[in-house]
């Protein structure tokens, strides 16, 4: 049975930050500006471009889905969403 260190309420999610996997560098914007603010395409520190490979390296606007999503689900009064963060030892290695 997994134990768990964090519980995020998504009424406390406020923040984007876009990490790059090729520097390291963090880009961040505020949930409601994402529709206002130009979406980063590639990182203004490397240069590296950040494509999306479910649509085929088109990003159709991933950032306003998120938001949306987001919005959406802060909108529902009748339960409330979290985001839960496994313990370190239950997390799944990850691929680079």
């Amino acid at each position: 049975m997994s134990e768990y260190i964090r519980r995020i309420l998504l009424d406390e999610l406020s923040t984007i930050r876009i990490v790059c996997k090729s520097c390291g560098a963090a880009h961040e914007m505020k949930v409601e500006q994402v529709r206002s603010l130009p979406h980063p395409t590639k990182c203004v520190c490397c240069g590296f471009e950040f494509r999306s490979a479910m649509f085929g390296g088109i990003e159709p606007d991933a950032y306003d889905m998120l938001a949306s999503a987001i919005q959406g689900l802060k909108a529902i009064r009748q339960c409330r969403f979290e985001f839960v963060l496994p313990a370190e030892e239950d997390k799944p290695a990850t691929q680079s």
